[in-house]
């Protein structure tokens, strides 16, 4: 089945701005993918010509409803007419919101779908992506396709599709924030991990201290106790150390340790399966493989 979109299929009115062309978008591409460039879009493919492994499609800025949410949900179903949800509930599918690098607001829908063949039996089973990007009344679409009937490793490592995400810009586009400046009470909470591979919990004190660990809050008693007491700066939480946050950095000093470690960040808000939303936060390391990025949600109370 070919798999990337034709612009008659995922195109809507477009009113492209002047300033704004194929010339004026910069990004990485995923490392070893194949770039195209044709007229109605740029394909970044695994492969020549898009039918084999994941895809990513970028798109002329098209008019906006005004409402990114509404934009990312409408894409995502003229990527995928006639497929159906792999799950339900709140694993459906995740809205996530934030700002581009560049300071541009976007709205990202992510879902596992499927599609049935004629005798009940389905096949093409792929975690899809629509990206928008506000820019003023007008956005850009990324639609990107992920293949899982093949080995996949886009969001296992860096250096595919969040690298390519962290890094797209697009020149004359005018930014509505000023990225790097979150407040720094933002992080204070507790954050459990969001990855399927990692297990480990941080609590960041009100007070400045923080503590990094898996048996954090794992029991009922004591994660209670870090939601009651870890806004409050008179509560003596001592941790592992103290941390602070300077724009998009977070430093900890661990405590007898000589050096502070230095971690780039960065934060969204994202919905599962129109559950509500809650705070993400993003964690940059580099290990033995390279870069890697590690997803933490904020745990508000209540929450399992």
């Amino acid at each position: 089945m070919k798999k990337i979109l034709t612009a008659s299929a995922l195109l809507l009115h477009i009113t492209t701005q002047a300033q704004i062309n194929f010339h004026s978008y910069t990004y990485t591409a995923p490392e070893n993918w194949l770039v195209q460039k044709n007229k109605d879009f740029i394909m970044l493919a695994q492969s020549q010509d898009g039918n084999m492994g994941c895809v990513i499609q970028i798109l002329l800025p098209n008019n906006s409803s005004g409402n990114l949410e509404k934009d990312a949900k409408d894409v995502f179903n003229m990527m995928y007419p006639g497929w159906e949800y792999r799950n339900s509930g709140e694993k459906e599918h995740d809205l996530f919101k934030g700002y581009t690098t560049q300071g541009l607001p976007y709205c990202r829908m992510e879902a596992e779908v499927k599609k049935a063949r004629p005798d009940g039996h389905y096949y093409d089973y792929e975690d899809g992506v629509a990206l928008v990007i506000g820019i003023e009344k007008q956005l850009v679409i990324i639609a990107a396709r992920h293949n899982r009937l093949l080995a996949c490793e886009c969001r296992r490592k860096y250096n595919l599709w969040s690298r390519f995400f962290q890094s797209f810009k697009i020149a004359n586009a005018k930014a509505t924030t000023t990225i790097g400046t979150a407040p720094a009470e933002k992080i204070v909470g507790l954050w459990k991990t969001a990855e399927s591979m990692v297990v480990s919990d941080y609590v960041f004190a009100a007070n400045g201290n923080y503590q990094h660990g898996g048996a954090i809050g794992s029991t009922s008693t004591s994660r209670d106790q870090n939601y009651v007491y870890i806004h409050m700066k008179s509560y003596s939480f001592t941790g592992d150390g103290s941390y602070s946050v300077t724009g998009n950095q977070l430093t900890l000093k661990k405590r007898g340790a000589k050096t502070p470690e230095k971690i780039p960040i960065r934060f969204e808000t994202v919905n599962h399966g129109g559950t509500g939303w809650k705070e993400r936060m993003y964690m940059m390391g580099n290990g033995v493989a390279g870069e890697y990025e590690v997803g933490y949600e904020k745990k508000e109370k209540g929450d399992e």
